[in-house]
């Protein structure tokens, strides 16, 4: 072994065994002088590292791509590498086994490591005296070398972000969801100021054990001592609108203004509060109606193979960008203005919109011989209220003939376009300012400060109030007379 790695090039002074070995006599005393000689051990020492650093931009890439590592169950084993049912080793190992077919050195050394497996696996089989249980099989290959690397990798980028922020002020951000093992973890992100720039960095996943305000306080507590980070260096929060996080008196706002910092300043995430105003916008019984009926329409194709190909058929004969479209669900209590938005727009957004196409496939689909008659006549219904006159304002005054020497005037018939801009959007109109106001009013005089460092504003410094710049003196321990000077 040792002639191949100094034929590989790990180094470079000339032994007995980089040259070829003649004489036998005493042959295992040279070995054993060998073996434990520098030469043999650097070279050894290379040859490890040099595999390790593959293994280490293998777990970069996949990170960096947001990809799994990890493959099906029992398919990491090296001893199963060369079955035929064993066809996904998971993308770390992929990785390794594309790499090694044009790497000399990984290639040995992921042979290496796939015949002492496949050696053990006999081994535990036979059950040998040689044989403890599973063993201490050292590949770099593996899931233990994964998990190390990633903790490496997140110790440096945490030290970075504690380099960077030094002993300043910082806001913190923080949200929890449940993954796919029904384990709540908390996403925490710090923002902070470095080189004259906002950086906004993810600094931690935990794993959420207490979710109440307490919890959350004694974890961020414990998180921020690990790595020497002031608590009470934090200027502002940005959660969400559970009682857990904004709660008055047990909420972790409230924690850390009463135990770290009087000054720090809590927000209600801005976007979950914007979506609270397009939910509350769409509680207009004329929104309910029209977005309940795109959904029931996307649902319509969605929920059948067969509804679903006679869709395909019409959108394939099709021009442009339509091709890449289809039907967009809106789930229910869903938040996100863009589904609606794109529901909405999808099919009625000019020349671009699926109107045609949906109004075609529905009529294939209502009468069509192959569906069941429930189906044709759901289709038939949607297609009437699409195509309802009802829905469509009406041109022309309705007025009713006059009699010769008739007294009395009867109301004239309010157009449909006018009903509908008085019912429908000015009513929706005046939920979505009232919503606005209502929920976007914490705050505002730190809002207003801000607008006087907008540099587009710098011509109205003149015409300042008093009082401008004075919440955000206090918040940074200014002088107030001296900052509007």
């Amino acid at each position: 072994m040792t002639k191949k790695l100094h034929e590989s090039g790990y180094h470079s002074s000339a032994t007995t065994f980089s040259n070829g070995c003649k004489n036998f006599k005493h042959i295992h005393e040279v070995v054993k002088i060998h073996e434990e000689s520098s030469t043999h051990r650097h070279s050894v020492e290379a040859f490890i590292q040099s595999s390790n650093d593959k293994s280490i931009e293998f777990v970069k890439f996949l990170g960096r791509q947001n990809l799994p590592f990890r493959g099906p169950k029992n398919s990491e084993s090296l001893y199963k590498w060369d079955d035929e049912d064993n066809l996904n080793n998971g993308n770390f190992l992929e990785l390794v086994k594309f790499t090694a077919k044009r790497n000399a050195t990984l290639y040995k050394h992921l042979n290496s490591a796939i015949e002492n497996s496949k050696r053990r696996k006999v081994n535990l089989e036979k059950k040998s005296l040689t044989s403890c249980g599973r063993g201490s099989l050292v590949t770099l290959l593996f899931k233990t070398t994964v998990n190390k690397v990633v903790l490496s990798i997140m110790k440096s980028i945490r030290d970075r972000i504690k380099l960077e922020s030094g002993e300043q002020n910082f806001s913190l951000q923080i949200d929890s969801t449940q993954g796919v093992g029904v384990l709540d973890q908390a996403a925490v992100c710090i923002r902070y100021i470095y080189e004259g720039k906002v950086k906004e960095r993810l600094f931690a996943l935990l794993k959420v054990v207490d979710s109440s305000g307490n919890g959350y306080y004694k974890m961020l507590k414990k998180l921020f001592s690990e790595y020497s980070i002031k608590f009470d260096r934090i200027i502002g929060e940005s959660f969400n609108g559970t009682t857990n996080m904004k709660g008055e008196y047990s909420g972790l706002q409230s924690k850390i203004k009463s135990q770290e910092n009087q000054k720090s300043i809590y927000i209600w995430c801005y976007s979950h509060v914007l979506n609270l105003c397009v939910c509350d916008t769409c509680r207009n019984m004329e929104a309910k109606k029209l977005f309940g009926f795109l959904n029931g329409l996307s649902t319509f194709f969605s929920e059948s193979y067969k509804r679903m190909h006679v869709w395909l058929h019409e959108i394939d004969s099709s021009l442009g960008s339509n091709k890449l479209k289809k039907l967009q669900k809106i789930r229910e209590n869903n938040t996100r203005w863009w589904s609606r938005k794109k529901a909405l727009f999808w099919i009625f957004d000019c020349d671009k919109c699926l109107f045609p196409i949906v109004i075609s496939a529905l009529h294939h689909i209502s009468i069509s011989k192959n569906f069941e008659p429930k189906v044709c006549s759901e289709a038939s219904s949607l297609l009437d209220n699409l195509l309802s006159s009802s829905s469509l304002p009406v041109t022309k005054n309705i007025r009713k003939k006059r009699i010769y020497d008739e007294l009395c005037e009867d109301e004239t018939p309010e157009l449909s376009l006018n009903k509908f801009r008085v019912e429908t959007y000015q009513t929706i109109i005046d939920q979505i300012t009232n919503s606005l106001n209502e929920r976007f009013t914490d705050n505002n005089q730190l809002i207003a400060d801000v607008q006087y460092l907008i540099p587009k504003n710098f011509k109205q410094i003149e015409q300042m109030p008093n009082t401008a710049l004075k919440h955000l003196a206090n918040l940074a321990n200014l002088d107030h007379e001296q900052l509007c000077l």
